[in-house]
């Protein structure tokens, strides 16, 4: 078995895992909620159940940077970029918008469709001595929508474990193409940071937990990304999964903070697209898409207690990476910043 498959199968196992410490817990599916209303990070996806009847709408938007080439934990400089590539990115915007909605028809279940929107720009230049000029590729389109059941495990007056269960389907673009630096006005298809979906049906398992004391607020969460199948374009996305806990606290009725740390890890995709190749670029080798990266986040909440808009929350998180190691020539992430607006009713 292989490093992915290692770890792949790792992950399934401490899913299960928890999912069997969490149904052996007492108080196994109250009838109600009689824990307070606690919010997470609002950078954490599928991270609260509701009672039954309840409607949420949320938007966030999500913006990714990227700047500079690292191979593991080491910068490069573009000399060193292995003379293979004729084309050397420098940097990477990414912003996605988030649109949702979240309904309980029952107790123990939460609903949640979510439809991604993304805008990519990439800065990307021809080696020195290469042909071709300095360019600009953007990409703007929706990615693959997906829809998630949160099923309620356990709740009590400390704290409240439910199981996210999900799939995504292939809604998002794998065919987008564009100039290149070194391509003249000839298209060709962009590296895989650019395409806007995954071309498969794709698993989305996890298991989250809020717990809370005496104004204080915490929680963990593991999520996970299984691609099914190969796309059209003859590959399969790298698996990824995301380990994260947080704390916070809610300081008045209107307003509260969060710290958060965030590990996540993808692997390289199965199978490639010929046409990428062209490209010959290091982020259009499917050997080099794989990272490992924790970051640490701080976050802040403001809520509406009264009036015509009370249920409504606006929250911000930022922040940057403690640690990442790439399978490199790759784009070195420098910052994030997620802000939302969500209503409840």
């Amino acid at each position: 078995m292989g490093r992915r498959g290692c770890w792949v199968k790792g992950l399934r196992v401490q899913i299960a895992c928890l999912v069997g410490v969490g149904c052996l817990l007492p108080g196994v599916r109250a009838e109600s909620s009689s824990m307070p209303e606690v919010h997470p990070p609002i950078g954490v996806f599928g991270s609260t159940i509701h009672t039954q009847g309840d409607v949420m709408l949320s938007y966030r938007f999500q913006r990714q940077d990227y700047e500079g080439l690292m191979d593991g934990t080491h910068d490069l400089s573009d000399s060193e970029v292995p003379a293979a590539y004729d084309v050397i990115p420098t940097a990477l915007r990414v912003n996605a918008h988030y649109f949702e909605a979240m309904w309980a028809p029952v107790e123990e279940f939460t609903v949640v469709v979510s439809l991604p929107f993304y805008e990519k720009s990439l800065d990307w230049q021809p080696r020195a001595n290469v042909p071709g000029s300095a360019t600009t590729t953007t990409v703007k389109g929706f990615g693959d929508i997906s829809l998630n059941f949160l099923y309620r495990v356990f709740d009590d007056e400390s704290g409240r474990l439910h199981l996210n269960l999900g799939l995504a389907f292939p809604s998002g673009s794998t065919q987008e193409s564009a100039t290149t630096p070194t391509s003249g006005n000839q298209l060709q298809r962009l590296p895989y940071v650019m395409q806007l979906g995954s071309g498969t049906i794709d698993l989305q398992p996890g298991i989250t937990y809020n717990g809370y004391w005496r104004g204080m607020n915490w929680g963990a969460q593991i999520l996970g990304v299984l691609h099914a199948g190969t796309n059209s374009q003859d590959y399969t996305k790298g698996n990824e999964y995301t380990v994260t806990g947080w704390a916070g606290r809610k300081w008045t009725r209107w307003f509260g903070t969060a710290f958060r740390l965030a590990w996540r890890q993808a692997f390289n995709p199965e199978g490639f697209d010929e046409r990428m190749l062209e490209t010959r670029s290091p982020l259009a080798n499917p050997e080099l898409q794989a990272f490992r990266r924790l970051d640490a986040l701080f976050g802040f909440d403001f809520y509406v207690t009264g009036g015509r808009f009370q249920g409504v929350r606006l929250s911000v998180e930022a922040g940057l990476p403690a640690y990442q190691s790439l399978d490199g020539p790759q784009l070195r992430n420098r910052w994030s910043l997620t802000a939302g607006l969500q209503y409840a009713f």
